[in-house]
């Protein structure tokens, strides 16, 4: 049950690090507009969250 729930948060980071890039693109090319800077808002935000729950799940060393 425990790598189940790593790779979901692992899936919800990489979904989170592709909505970034999306967003980043985004307001790159069409400069500051709500979609783009929701998407990489979000998208950062499920990665950091990703990373940081995937972390506390490892041992310790």
């Amino acid at each position: 049950m425990r790598k189940l729930f790593l790779w979901t948060i692992r899936l919800a980071g990489l979904v989170g690090f592709i909505a970034a890039a999306a967003g980043g693109l985004r307001v790159f090319n069409h400069g500051r507009e709500f979609a783009g800077q929701f998407s990489l808002a979000v998208g950062m935000i499920l990665m950091c969250g990703a990373y940081s729950l995937s972390r506390l799940m490892q041992p310790r060393d």
